[in-house]
């Protein structure tokens, strides 16, 4: 059983037991999935009954997917599941016309613990480009790889890397600006 908690994004025979609905399988994945989802949400700053709600809507259009279409390519687990965790949050987004850029949503500190020494670094990951800000959140917060990051985001590996480390000088220049005034 602790090989299907590690190994299972590139299995196939994992994903043929979802597809069948097997509860033990099911089981395992949203339990893998979940914090992971919910760290996300939180970092998007959605309170704990939107997250939950999120969470819902994000596994039941992927179980919704994966029984509609036989067809369907699925190579990454996670990357597939985490593009609709996206989609669902700007679908959240817009239902509440927020601007997700600059909107008065920021991390949910009472759902997702913040060491005090980091919430400078939260406040000026705000400042950020959406896609730098979703990069450090997948790569970092949520310990996504770059290939996987790159999946979610619907971009090149090199592109995701490049915008990553602009990010990172940028965070570090938004920091010491911060320090120094």
């Amino acid at each position: 059983m602790s090989y299907l908690l590690s190994e299972f994004d590139e299995d196939n025979e994992f994903l043929k037991h979802l597809k069948n609905n097997n509860k033990v399988y099911v089981d395992i994945f949203v339990d893998k999935y979940f914090e992971k989802l919910y760290k996300y949400f939180a970092i998007k700053g959605f309170n704990s009954n939107e997250i939950e709600d999120l969470i819902q809507q994000t596994f039941y259009k992927f179980f919704h997917k994966l029984k509609m279409d036989d067809k369907v390519n699925i190579n990454h687990i996670s990357s597939y599941l985490f593009r609709i965790a996206k989609n669902c949050a700007i679908d959240e987004f817009k239902r509440k016309g927020v601007e997700r850029r600059h909107s008065q949503y920021s991390p949910n500190k009472d759902i997702y613990q913040i060491p005090p020494q980091c919430e400078v670094l939260i406040k000026l990951l705000e400042e950020l480009e959406e896609t730098e800000k979703n990069i450090i959140i997948f790569h970092i917060i949520l310990g996504e790889t770059f290939e996987e990051s790159s999946k979610i985001l619907n971009m090149s590996v090199s592109k995701t890397k490049r915008i990553f480390y602009k990010a990172l000088e940028n965070l570090r220049i938004l920091y010491f600006a911060k320090v120094n005034a």
